[in-house]
């Protein structure tokens, strides 16, 4: 017989997003690449949790490389979502013009705040 050894898991409150990744999302977002061309209007999200790009953990980003291409959000924002895979979402805030990704979790698919669901 072989020895387990549980894992002595704390009950955290809030996921972290290494978990959440473990669980199934994607260290691979979607690639988004209009070419230098404006990108199509797409649906409106509204972010709910805040999100930053030191959330993402170096030894699952080494090179830092989606981290530099993250949105911070700071939990009050509306988006307009490009391009989602993978668990995560590529999107432009609508007030300050900025792209970049961030986790679909953090974003409410709400209809009230103009978005279209069909």
């Amino acid at each position: 017989g072989g020895d387990r050894q549980a894992s002595a898991g704390s009950a955290a409150a809030s996921p972290s997003l290494g978990q959440v990744w473990e669980e199934g999302l994607s260290l691979s977002p979607p690639v988004f690449d209009t070419g230098g061309e404006p990108a199509a209007s797409g649906p409106m999200v509204r972010v709910l949790h805040s999100f930053h790009p030191e959330e993402v953990r170096e030894a699952d980003d080494p090179e830092g490389l989606l981290r530099a291409r993250c949105l911070p959000l700071d939990g009050t924002e509306h988006v307009e979502v490009l391009a989602a895979g993978g668990g995560w979402l590529y999107g432009r805030l609508v007030h300050a013009g900025r792209e970049g990704y961030f986790p679909e979790d953090r974003a409410d698919w709400d209809p009230e705040a103009g978005i279209q669901t069909a």
